[in-house]
């Protein structure tokens, strides 16, 4: 019984690697990802009857929520700017 739950367990696991659901983040990246998943409330987007067109970030809403270090804001905001375009990439794909 324990063996089964094991294998099952096993299974999943290499299922959700296939599937890309997890992925891996440089260190010194990890404060970007996190800030980008915290300002996720802040998209843009126009819905139409077939689907829903993402134009992108609200800047003034994520100024906001921005450091006011200039230095870590200047990184900040350029990194931010590569997962949108990313981000935008797959949203817009569907």
């Amino acid at each position: 019984m324990i063996e089964a739950v094991r294998a099952g367990i096993e299974q999943d696991d290499a299922s959700d690697e296939e599937q890309g659901d997890t992925f891996e983040v440089y260190p010194q990246n990890w404060s970007s990802v996190l800030f980008f998943s915290q300002v996720g409330t802040q998209w843009n987007a126009i819905g139409g009857m077939e689907r829903t067109h993402w134009i992108g970030l609200n800047y003034a809403g994520v100024e906001t929520q921005m450091t006011q270090d200039r230095k870590k804001r200047a990184k900040l905001w350029a990194e931010l700017r590569v997962m949108e375009r990313a981000a935008l990439e797959v949203l817009n794909s569907a």
